[in-house]
């Protein structure tokens, strides 16, 4: 952190001691890191299937929580970074599932999600 500050926690935890805290205070200096595998899986965010791949959860009317649902764009996801030290492969890896949603939504290809699982899976 360049400054100090008072993080807000998405949802209250309990402590060893047993406080439970809304929010974590950080000196400056301090190095702070997230856990992107964990936010892509978590269930508070994406339901109680969210460890499992399921592209099909985008094209279903109740697929997605409202959680996720909040998540707007590609800048909110730190699945990829962003700035200069982003993922080399981020636009990629998007233009790779707008390939495999785009016509699914548009009932383009019937079988889009197997040609995408057989590929993914290779």
């Amino acid at each position: 952190a360049s400054e100090e500050d008072v993080i807000p926690l998405s949802q209250p935890v309990r402590t060893r001691s047993g406080e439970v805290v809304d929010s974590t205070a950080i000196k400056c200096g301090t190095e702070v890191g997230i856990s992107v595998p964990g936010m892509n899986r978590s269930e508070a965010i994406w339901g109680p299937d969210a460890k499992i791949s399921r592209p099909e959860r985008w094209l279903e009317p109740d697929g997605v929580t409202r959680k996720a649902q909040e998540v707007k764009g590609y800048r909110h996801l730190p699945t990829f970074g962003d700035g200069p030290r982003a993922c080399i492969g981020k636009l990629f890896a998007i233009a790779e599932i707008k390939v495999c949603v785009y016509p699914a939504r548009c009932g383009a290809h019937r079988g889009i999600f197997d040609f995408c699982r057989r590929y993914f899976q290779q």
